[in-house]
């Protein structure tokens, strides 16, 4: 009986106009499919309490702005609770049209169920495959995450990829997933981790100007930010050098605006141009060229430092240290003899933290530091790496490695766009 209601009601709906065809995937302006290949549907609300879909839970899950009915493959487990549309009970192979999922309702069968689910099909959607609602009842008030999109830009250079991460919040700190929503018009925009909300971004080529794209986030009970958008700046190369160890890499970027600005330089090798991305940077190299990206320029009446391996600092570098010494921003260490510099050994994230903070005029946040507790970076540094990793400058707070050119290349570029 109830079935013969439920396909009355929709017999009605068909009266009034609805279409029942599935739609195809809806596409944006530059054919990039709107919808995510791993849709899912998360919908949650309180325990023992009925709970109400709606279509707009439907479309924004699945990414489409249509949509034209679900046919329910599977249900939820009895001992869990059942589907309801209006009064009538939901059965399997059931068509619901779109208009009527403002009636679709799950109702549990007593307070202890905290978790349900079903699957449904929606036309072409998801390649036509079955799709998993997820249902998840909580005994509290769970707020949507805020994408923080408008604190973003992307700057690059034509030709070359720009690698980041979106960025986004919870006040609950619960689990996050990334989605596209609006694609760049002039460059291609790669999401390389939906949970971490890393990316790549390569413009057109040949292109030079602005773009953007939007993106929402979701958490892992089912609400979603509002849409946020990453403006995006194309600069024209300002020369035509190429690493050939870096074409397409995360490190090009950094490298080659860093080598025009004469901070790093490559190698020659052959016919090509060679960045060394794995190899070390020395102590003494590294204060040179922070110097040179907070524009420090070396006093001309200092020749000589106060350390007591002057002697051992290369020539090249030793007027830049001498300077930095005189302003307190490298202090060396004691090691029984003397104090000492040690220019030439490899400087440590810890290190090279602490000597751009003080160089950028970067006021290390004491609260970052928790964020390398537990690591072998030592305490007197944590701030200080804390807070470049939570600028994107330093890529992972609890490692106090030798730092390669690659991590300084990526530490420096953070400064030398500010």
């Amino acid at each position: 009986m109830k079935r013969k209601l439920l396909t009355l009601f929709l017999a009605l709906l068909l009266i009034f106009g609805i279409l029942l065809v599935p739609t195809s995937a809806e596409r944006l302006s530059d054919g990039t499919a709107s919808f995510s290949e791993d849709a899912m549907l998360i919908k949650s609300g309180y325990l023992g309490e009925t709970l109400s879909f709606r279509e707009k839970d439907f479309k924004q899950a699945l990414g489409t702005p249509k949509l034209s009915s679900i046919t329910v493959v599977s249900l939820p487990e009895r001992a869990e609770g059942s589907l309801f549309l209006a009064s009538s009970r939901v059965s399997k192979g059931d068509n619901i049209p779109a208009s009527a999922l403002d009636l679709l309702k799950f109702i549990p069968v007593d307070q202890t169920v905290e978790e349900s689910g079903f699957t449904f099909t929606a036309g072409n959607i998801a390649g036509g495959s079955e799709i998993k609602c997820r249902i998840r009842l909580l005994d509290k008030k769970n707020t949507a995450p805020t994408a923080a999109g408008g604190a973003l830009s992307v700057l690059t250079q034509t030709d070359i990829s720009y690698f980041g991460t979106l960025t986004a919040s919870d006040a609950e700190g619960d689990r996050l997933h990334f989605r596209v929503t609006a694609y760049p018009k002039k460059g291609t925009l790669t999401l390389l981790d939906k949970e971490t909300g890393s990316f790549r971004y390569t413009p057109d080529d040949g292109f030079a100007g602005k773009d953007s794209f939007s993106y929402v986030v979701r958490d892992e009970y089912g609400h979603f930010s509002t849409e946020s958008t990453v403006s995006v700046s194309v600069k024209k190369r300002s020369s035509s050098l190429v690493y050939e160890d870096l074409c397409g890499t995360e490190t090009e970027l950094a490298a080659i605006a860093l080598s025009d600005a004469g901070v790093m330089l490559g190698r020659l090798s052959g016919d090509g141009m060679y960045f060394d991305a794995d190899a070390t940077v020395s102590r003494g190299e590294f204060t040179a060229m922070a110097m040179k990206v907070a524009d420090i320029t070396p006093a001309n009446d200092l020749f000589a430092t106060c350390f007591d391996d002057n002697d051992q600092i290369p020539a090249s570098v030793r007027p830049y240290i001498a300077t930095a010494q005189k302003m307190g921003i490298v202090r060396g260490s004691f090691n029984g003899e003397g104090l000492y510099f040690e220019a030439d050994r490899a400087v440590t994230a810890a290190e090279a933290a602490v000597i751009v903070c003080n160089m950028m005029d970067v006021k290390a946040d004491e609260s970052a530091a928790v964020l390398a507790q537990g690591s072998d970076v030592p305490v007197w540094a944590r701030a200080e790496v804390g807070t470049l990793h939570a600028m994107g400058a330093l890529s992972t707070p609890t490692s106090n490695a030798s730092l390669t050119r690659a991590d300084v290349a990526k530490m420096l570029y953070t400064f030398l766009e500010k």
